[in-house]
């Protein structure tokens, strides 16, 4: 019986958009670049809303496994004052077989061609799709800026700010005999300027672990993103995919 291990490093942020304002960038933030292999994940931050409480990622996925037409692209709002996806927010395009004037010879045969026949094409339509749901929300794209630097720290799980105001706490399950039946969780909780709890650990199927790879500020400071990335099971081997957990900052005490 493996016994339940805690993955946990001990990091804290730089936060120099406090210390040097930075302009929005123009397009979306890359936290993972979609590769030519058989089960990828390519993950883009969008931006923040003008009010700095709701925010966008944008997930392109490939899977082979799935057929000749395996890429979808999906789109996250999140509400940061919730840690909830947006209310009617949730969109995603899938790249499929064309139907039309083929038979069903064709389709045995695998002739038939997708939709879109470029990652790229699927893309632009997306975006193109998309957009009346991030005007909603008021997302602007670009509109954010560069995610926290992170280093060690010296106190164990604690991710500390450089100012020293704000920090908080992740820490990972990492149990692999369990992840093949109920998996794994995570916990992250605010621990400066008061202790908040954002994850109490929900523990989700197929997932051998997770880490915090990024965190975006709101451009007025007042709500956070966190990118947690996961390993978990997929088609015929492991692959890294990604969640997020919104939050506002905490109250002083």
């Amino acid at each position: 019986m493996i016994g339940t291990t805690l993955l946990a490093t001990s990091l804290f942020f730089t936060n120099s958009h406090a210390e040097t304002p930075q302009k929005p960038k123009r397009s979306p933030y890359m936290i993972s670049k979609l590769n030519n292999i058989e089960y990828a994940y390519g993950v883009y931050f969008l931006g923040w809303s003008t009010n700095g409480r709701y925010y966008a990622l944008k997930h392109i996925s490939m899977d082979e496994g799935a057929g000749d037409c395996p890429h979808d692209v999906t789109l996250e709002i999140v509400d940061a004052e919730t840690d909830k996806w947006a209310k009617g927010s949730g969109f995603q395009l899938y790249n499929k077989y064309q139907t039309k004037g083929y038979k069903e010879d064709d389709w045995m045969k695998m002739d038939v061609p997708c939709e879109y026949p470029k990652v790229d094409d699927l893309v632009k339509a997306f975006d193109t799709q998309s957009a009346p749901l991030l005007k909603v929300w008021d997302i602007q794209v670009g509109n954010y800026i560069d995610p926290l630097p992170l280093s060690v720290s010296k106190t164990p799980n604690t991710y500390t700010f450089s100012d020293g105001k704000y920090s908080v706490y992740f820490e990972s399950e990492a149990d692999q005999e369990r992840a093949w039946d109920e998996g794994n969780g995570y916990f992250l909780h605010w621990v400066k300027p008061s202790v908040v709890k954002v994850e109490k650990g929900k523990r989700r199927d197929n997932v051998y672990g997770y880490s915090l790879h990024s965190v975006f500020p709101s451009p007025n400071g007042k709500h956070y993103a966190f990118i947690i990335q996961k390993t978990q099971d997929a088609h015929e081997g492991m692959a890294y995919t990604y969640m997020t957990n919104g939050t506002k900052l905490p109250e002083q005490p």
